[in-house]
């Protein structure tokens, strides 16, 4: 996560920010990894109140496609994930074989 983030990387908001887990942490046994392994800076954005709500423990994938806007603005503003999230959250190709490439 920036520290210098000043904005929502969901919608582009500025004003006072919440911390978002992109994957939600309580999805720790959909994917068999401990649950400090979803509490991590690379899992960790900049969101305000309002996204991180309507966001909650909903699929990453599925949320942001809801809204291109929302997808695109996430792409630009949130490159400081780690590719295990990206790849969690279906961000990124699965790689084959990979313990980890379920898709959500």
């Amino acid at each position: 996560m920036s520290k210098k983030a000043t904005i929502c990387v969901y919608c582009g908001e500025s004003g006072k920010l919440t911390i978002d887990h992109v994957i939600p942490k309580s999805w720790y046994k959909r994917f068999k990894v401990p649950k400090r392994m979803l509490d991590t800076p690379g899992n960790r954005v900049m969101a305000c109140f309002n996204c991180n709500q309507a966001k909650a423990n909903k699929d990453p994938k599925e949320w942001l496609q809801e809204k291109p806007e929302r997808l695109q603005h996430f792409q630009r503003h949130a490159r400081y994930l780690s590719d295990f999230t990206k790849q969690l959250a279906g961000l990124l190709p699965s790689a084959a074989g990979h313990r980890y490439s379920r898709t959500l």
